[in-house]
């Protein structure tokens, strides 16, 4: 079987080593895999679980582009900016999309689910010790500049009149 370029397939998600928070597969069918006797599902799902996610968000039927892109923007809003749990803010999000009268129907909003945990993620912010250094040295070196380039201005004008 040949693989295509810059496709990453299932063999590789089962070798990464990816301990993070949340995976969001966005696309269509998403959660679905191959049934092996013995295995149980094997899909992308699984395999970024065996790679060390703590949860995974994916869809199980093929999904409209533009319904998923607002279910997106709304899930993530709602996790980083509201605080909500992964859970939470799924749920939340779909239940604003199905008010929606052109996405009303489950087909819509209802293909994405989450599996693994339910935490609040929290955004990564700046380090407030280099941010409160740069508050203070961002201004001065600002400063310092203009100072600089009055002085040299003043000196050019000095050199020509003499």
């Amino acid at each position: 079987q040949k693989e295509l370029p810059n496709f990453v397939g299932l063999r590789e998600i089962y070798e990464l080593r990816a301990p993070v928070l949340l995976v969001v597969l966005s696309a269509c069918q998403t959660a679905l895999g191959e049934n092996l006797r013995g295995e149980g599902l094997m899909g992308l799902t699984r395999g970024f679980m065996h790679a060390g996610a703590a949860s995974v968000v994916a869809s199980l039927w093929e999904v409209d582009d533009r319904a998923t892109a607002e279910l997106m923007q709304l899930f993530y809003a709602n996790m980083l900016e509201r605080g909500m749990k992964t859970s939470e803010a799924l749920r939340a999000a779909q239940n604003t999309i199905r008010q929606r009268p052109e996405w009303r129907y489950p087909h819509y909003w209802a293909a994405f689910t989450l599996q693994g945990e339910s935490q609040i993620i929290k955004p990564k912010t700046e380090n407030p010790r280099v941010l409160s250094y740069a508050k203070i040295y961002v201004p001065a070196i600002g400063l310092l500049l203009i100072v600089l380039t009055w002085w040299l201005l003043r000196l050019r004008k000095f050199r020509k009149a003499t």
